[in-house]
């Protein structure tokens, strides 16, 4: 434009007139333009939803103490749980960490020693728990068993009776509806626990559903056994204050109030903040640096479709700044199509997202009472909807400025401008795609923010090249077919609108290479450490804390269903008594770092040649002589190898063993560690 109005001067009122009709013809303009409209909406709008839809569901399933209140307690005042007298420390406010040990007495406490340190008039109902599994045709799947009276009104809320009647005597059990579908029946029976005890299914019952799904009421006594988690259900004449925790907490008792929960700010600081999560901020910049990755891929998806609405609108403007339009009314008047198709954006992908976010919890809803307690976090739903109408308003700035910039003689001449470019941009993007690049392999070293914040400024710094490389095409286009010279040419005339398009095509295959590259990478990882637990070929049955009684059974099943298959016993890393466990420490791998942690086979050369998938003669007869056979390399230094074992009593009480000499005999009794062998073939390292 050859004329500009000067508005330095102009009254505010006509601003606003001005804004107004500006939104007016932006309003009509999106309405007949409908395609385009629709797909500018899209665009703005999915991520909208999602991320609504995403925050809405993740609110409504993080179940705080306070929401899960009812489901923990029922009516209950406190709920109690034995740690085998021995003082519990560092108790958050709602008991869902504490440490407990260094005491010598682990007597379980019974309901009546729980009543007699309670105040006086209190009443305990137990609600002993632990997972066993049950007969279900030729399985044995694993599932929670509860021994609580369901009739006891401090239950009610927690466990809620939908069909038959509680059960009222040892012999009779109640079962979760997914227990129902596998064929436990109201008036059949069902089969519990290793010994195979038969009970009486009288009732079926529901939980909460971020509760375990598969669990077993049982009466009070029906299956009495110390392998349970001790917690009873208190009620008490008056609150359990916090005072009230800590003396119960010096007993050995982990006690969750519901006084206490309903208000933490009883409880001292450190265990109210310790149980919310102070946040590091290390998960609020990563998430700012992902929503500026996702706002930039909305503008450069939605600026092409903002250029496209110019092109077609370039006789309208023109006409515009005829009548006496200054570049200012020109700019606002294509910035307001950003507002208009913004706003609608907004407000119907968080619209649609909390809706579809209420469905989400609802397909696994099967707890009383409602289920999940829907949350909707309206502060970071607003913040998502007014971050979506911005990125629809940045996508439209740049067709705003061209639009302020255009000849109306050109325009209205029907002559086609040619594109001003912008001669710092290209040395910018080359700065900030040489820094982006930096700061993206420093992350290697500085942390996940530095990869995420270099490979946006990476991604901006090409946008800002993507101008230069369309013209460096067309400078090339001489040495290409006719029908490509013809398309480069064309893109390069048309530049306004060709560059925001190759940026959007470009952000979203470097959004795709990001996504695919670290997820490739785990994978061949994967592949690299992958060591095979098992000889190919064979399966495991695999037992924990059966004595050699219980192990016949399996044996003579083994040997009945598989006749002519040679079974091989192996014991674990487990030594000695419950609790005590044995692993082996490699020295020479930069620092001590432990090589077994779990699979420690215990047995004869039958399990070396399990182990290794093949006979190796000098390795069996070091194993006959008493020695431990070392499968890996790193496993021995300086001809030694160190094994260490900790037992656990309580509290951990771990003992390292000294180191052991590699040929020096050794009986290989529990605790004991042998000399160390290495197979002469590098294939027989796990």
């Amino acid at each position: 434009m050859s004329e500009r109005t000067d508005t330095r001067n102009v009254p505010a009122s006509s601003r606003v007139s001005a804004l107004l009709a500006a939104l007016r013809i932006s309003r009509r303009d999106a309405w007949r333009a409908k395609g385009r409209s629709a797909l500018i909406v899209a665009m703005v709008g999915l991520p909208v939803l999602v991320i609504t839809a995403l925050l809405t569901a993740l609110a409504t399933v993080d179940i705080n103490p306070r929401e899960g209140l009812t489901a923990t307690l029922g009516t209950a005042d406190a709920l109690v749980r034995d740690q085998g007298r021995q003082p519990v420390r560092d108790q958050d406010y709602a008991a869902r960490g504490f440490s407990s040990g260094g005491g010598e007495d682990a007597r379980p406490w019974t309901t009546r020693e729980i009543t007699s340190v309670l105040p006086p008039g209190s009443r305990a109902q137990q609600l002993h728990s632990r997972y066993e599994p049950y007969r279900l045709a030729r399985w044995w799947p694993i599932v929670e068993i509860m021994e609580t009276d369901l009739r006891d009104p401090l239950t009610r809320g927690m466990l809620q009776l939908v069909r038959g009647r509680p059960p009222a005597a040892p012999d009779e059990v109640a079962v979760s509806p997914p227990l129902v579908g596998q064929g436990a029946k109201i008036g059949g029976t069902i089969s519990l626990t290793r010994e195979g005890t038969v009970k009486k299914v009288v009732g079926v019952v529901e939980r909460a559903p971020w509760a375990s799904a598969e669990f077993v009421v049982a009466f009070p006594g029906g299956l009495a056994d110390q392998r349970y988690q001790r917690t009873w259900l208190v009620d008490t004449p008056d609150p359990v204050t916090w005072s009230g925790v800590r003396k119960l907490n010096a007993l050995g008792l982990a006690v969750a109030s519901r006084a206490v929960i309903e208000n933490p700010g009883s409880a001292p600081d450190d265990v109210w903040a310790g149980t919310e999560g102070a946040d590091s901020g290390f998960w609020p910049a990563l998430i700012a640096m992902i929503t500026l990755m996702v706002i930039l891929e909305v503008v450069l998806l939605a600026g092409p479709a903002f250029a496209v609405g110019l092109r077609r609108r370039r006789t309208e403007l023109g006409l515009v700044a005829a009548q006496g339009g200054s570049a200012r009314h020109l700019r606002m008047i294509v910035l307001m199509d950003g507002v208009v198709l913004g706003a609608l954006s907004a407000v119907l992908g968080a619209a649609l997202g909390i809706p579809l976010a209420r469905v989400l919890p609802a397909m696994v809803d099967r707890g009383p009472g409602g289920g999940w307690p829907f949350e909707v976090p309206w502060a970071q739903v607003a913040a998502v909807a007014v971050l979506g109408a911005a990125s629809a308003v940045v996508a439209a700035a740049v067709p705003a400025s061209q639009a302020a910039r255009m000849s109306v003689s050109a325009v209205l001449g029907g002559r086609a401008e040619a594109p001003r470019p912008r001669r710092g941009w290209p040395v910018a993007g080359a700065v900030l795609a040489v820094a982006g690049v930096g700061l993206t392999v420093a992350g290697a070293w500085l942390g996940i923010l530095a990869i995420v914040g270099g490979a946006l400024i990476t991604q901006l710094g090409f946008v800002a090249l993507v101008p230069r490389l369309v013209g460096l095409l067309g400078r090339l286009s001489g040495r290409l077919p006719l029908p490509l010279r013809l398309a480069s040419r064309g893109a390069v005339r048309h530049g306004g609108r060709t560059a925001p398009a190759v940026a959007a095509v470009m952000a979203g295959v470097a959004v795709a290479v990001a996504l695919a590259i670290p997820l490739n990478s785990a994978s061949i990882q994967e592949k690299i450490n992958y060591q095979p637990r098992q000889t190919a070929g064979a399966f495991e049955v695999e037992g924990t804390s059966l004595t050699p009684e219980e192990w016949q059974p399996v044996r003579e099943l083994l040997r009945r269903e598989l006749p002519g298959v040679p079974l091989v016993e192996l014991r674990g890393n487990r030594l000695g008594s419950s609790g005590t466990f044995m692993r082996l420490v490699a020295g020479n791998c930069g620092a001590p770092c432990v090589i077994t942690a779990r699979d420690f086979p215990v047995g004869d050369e039958r399990v070396l040649r399990y182990v290794l998938g093949r006979e190796d003669p000098a390795a069996e007869a070091a194993l006959r002589a008493g020695k431990m056979v070392v499968l890996d390399p790193r496993g021995i230094t300086g001809g030694q190898a160190r094994v260490e074992t900790t037992t656990y009593r309580g509290r951990a009480s771990p003992g390292r063993r000294p180191r052991c000499p590699r040929w020096r005999p050794s009986r290989p009794s529990a605790g004991r560690c042998g000399p160390s062998y290495r197979p002469a073939s590098p294939r027989s390292s796990v």
